[in-house]
């Protein structure tokens, strides 16, 4: 089924799957202050912005492995288990919806389309920040993430996981991601991908649309034929 408009309150033939950290949940300024915490006793300073405009979409490991070969010295054989809890830590007291992310799916539960999640983050973080937005019925067991699957994004699998758990094939699937990572990841699924920019994002327009997004949102409601702002 092909992508033709940015409302989904249409979308009968699979799930609508979200993105998680920045998608649904206003997460990604709180996982670069987190990285940065566990950084900074090392003498490595990175300024806030920079993480959150390198990292935003990368897993933890990924992220490991560039500081590695950046930092010229090996981190602690534990530094990825202190990103992880720190980030736990973190978003416990400071993880919260994005703008209408609470309306938007409610309004796409209520007309009966299959909800899912595909995230970088771990089942347990990504659990915990739902629960915290009131967002975690909406998706039953249908939460695909990095911890459950052979790679993780830019790779396809946490989309082709998504689906799997939705019953639905990767063809018959939107997802909705902010990250040209993310996007990727989707669009090598081979779903359809509406990419989502909101006023915190490091990308531009053009990032997004050349990762493969269809359309380029600033206003989640336009998911429900509400809200205003594409590109």
């Amino acid at each position: 089924m092909k992508l033709d408009d940015t409302s989904l309150l249409g979308w009968r033939s699979g799930a609508v799957i979200f993105d998680c950290d920045g998608t649904l949940i206003d997460s990604e300024m709180i996982n670069a202050s987190a990285l940065q915490s566990v950084l900074a006793p090392l003498g490595v300073n990175i300024p806030l912005g920079d993480l959150h405009q390198r990292f935003t979409g990368i897993d933890n490991a990924s992220v490991l492995r560039q500081l590695n070969d950046e930092a010229g010295f090996r981190f602690p054989l534990d530094f990825e288990a202190q990103m992880q809890s720190a980030t736990y830590e973190f978003v416990a007291g400071l993880a919260n919806p994005m703008p209408w992310a609470n309306e938007v799916v409610t309004a796409l539960s209520e007309a009966g389309i299959v909800l899912s999640v595909a995230s970088n983050s771990t089942f347990r973080d990504v659990e915990r920040m739902l629960a915290k937005a009131d967002l975690r019925n909406y998706f039953g067991m249908r939460i695909a993430t990095r911890d459950g699957v052979a790679a993780p994004k830019p790779a396809p699998d946490v989309y082709i996981l998504a689906a799997t758990l939705s019953n639905a094939a990767p063809r018959e699937c939107v997802a909705i991601e902010d990250s040209p990572a993310g996007i990727s990841a989707a669009r090598t699924a081979g779903m359809n991908v509406i990419g989502y920019r909101p006023p915190t994002s490091p990308f531009k327009p053009t990032e997004l649309h050349t990762a493969g997004a269809s359309f380029v949102i600033h206003d989640l409601r336009m998911l429900v034929g509400r809200g205003e702002g594409y590109s």
